[in-house]
């Protein structure tokens, strides 16, 4: 499963079948906290751990292996320690690990926890279509999704807008 954290979103469109909603206190998708308590390695491309992620930092860790990929060497490890870190540009990183996987591995079929994560998503998506007056922001997300296509590029502030974009607003593409 691929578990964004919000300056990651649109690096894996919602709807794709791994995409398992994101991790964090504030800015959590469910299930993505869920499946990420049942990791046994976190491979983390250009992350840097913030508080809004990784709430309690030992609970976060737990036994899991931890794999950092970040351009800036001085991100690896700085917040969770690496048992493996890769100094590379993500997009370098990616694609010899890809090409490395296809040498050692065949194509399998995806685990059924992993196929059930798009049903859970339905499951446990936030309520989103209140009609009180005044409106409340989940319905603004909501209007939003819905209107604008999906090359809409958005920005946001700091703040509660950002934890509810980050927990409601569906981003496609990077950046």
């Amino acid at each position: 499963p691929v578990i964004p954290t919000i300056m990651g979103k649109g690096g894996i469109r919602p709807d794709h079948p791994l995409y398992a909603g994101q991790v964090g206190t504030r800015l959590s998708i469910p299930p993505g906290n869920e499946v990420f308590l049942e990791s046994d390695v976190v491979f983390a491309v250009g992350v840097r751990f913030n508080d809004r992620h990784t709430g309690d930092k030992a609970v976060y860790r737990g036994n899991r292996k931890f794999i950092h990929v970040d351009i800036e060497p001085t991100q690896i490890g700085r917040t969770i320690p690496a048992d493996l870190g890769i100094v590379s540009d993500a997009k370098l990183a990616l694609q010899a690990m890809i090409e490395m996987a296809k040498k050692k591995t065949s194509k399998r079929e995806l685990s059924p926890r992993v196929k059930e994560i798009p049903n859970l998503l339905r499951k446990m998506a936030r309520k989103a279509d209140f009609d009180d007056v005044p409106i409340k922001p989940q319905r603004v997300f909501k209007e939003m999704n819905e209107f604008f296509n999906e090359d809409t590029c958005f920005v946001t502030t700091i703040g509660l807008v950002q934890f509810l974009s980050g927990q409601f607003q569906k981003i496609y593409k990077p950046n």
